[in-house]
């Protein structure tokens, strides 16, 4: 399967490529530091043994012009800066997997976590790998629906940031969200005054019956919780 798709895609690419068209949608006309970044990435993939299906257009050394052609790299470790790092550029990645839970893994394996895309004939499992991967919002069978819905939330994860821009999620950002508790339990706060020297034993019977284990630990522990809930339940009355 990946063979073959990789000569469908090389083929749609080139394709495209020689429409004029649509040709100018796969190039891109880098300012000078954008289109450096984007080369240096490139070669260091190459020099690291990434496969160049296209390279009549993807040999960083020809470019000559800022107008960046289309390059697909294909294999690569994950650890690479190109499979770790925005191109910038009109550059696609592809690798192989073997099982569903691998292409989680390696999409999970970035520092980033900014919108990914899951293109599947299976609503089932386009749906599973959708919710396991840990980025800001997923598009199914469409490249950036997530990123564009007005009404959805659009954010990131990991070094992507934080919060949510956009939708209902995005609203609450410019709210102040604030907790009130009625107590409406006839019991003391166990954890507040006062501080008696009864309290205190009686804490430190219940963490030596959960750390005993066994069941006089159990009978320990039991025991010492109804101690300590009457206690509390007086405590309150005073």
């Amino acid at each position: 399967v990946y063979e073959h798709f990789k000569e469908l895609l090389v083929a749609r690419i080139k394709l495209h490529a020689g429409n004029v068209e649509t040709a100018h949608d796969l190039t891109w006309e880098a300012p000078p530091l954008r289109g450096e970044e984007t080369r240096e990435l490139v070669k260091h993939a190459l020099e690291h043994g990434m496969e160049n299906l296209l390279p009549q257009t993807g040999n960083p050394n020809d470019w000559t012009t800022g107008k960046l052609q289309p390059i697909i790299l294909a294999g690569g470790s994950i650890s690479l800066r190109i499979w770790q790092e925005e191109t910038w550029g009109p550059v696609l990645v592809i690798r192989s997997f073997q099982s569903e839970s691998e292409a989680i893994s390696t999409a999970n394996n970035c520092k980033f976590g900014l919108g990914a895309c899951v293109w599947s004939e299976d609503p089932a499992c386009s749906t599973r790998v959708a919710s396991a991967l840990k980025v800001g919002g997923v598009s199914i069978n469409n490249a950036l629906g997530t990123m564009v819905h007005p009404g959805l939330p659009y954010g990131g994860t990991k070094r992507s940031g934080w919060g949510r821009q956009r939708g209902a999620a995005g609203l609450r950002n410019f709210s102040n969200v604030k907790a009130i508790m009625v107590d409406q339990s006839k019991l003391m706060e166990p954890f507040w005054l006062p501080h008696t020297s009864q309290k205190f034993k009686l804490y430190s019977d219940l963490l030596e019956g959960l750390g005993r284990g066994g069941l006089r630990g159990k009978w320990k522990t039991f025991k010492t919780a109804g101690r300590l809930m009457g206690y509390m339940r007086r405590s309150r009355k005073e």
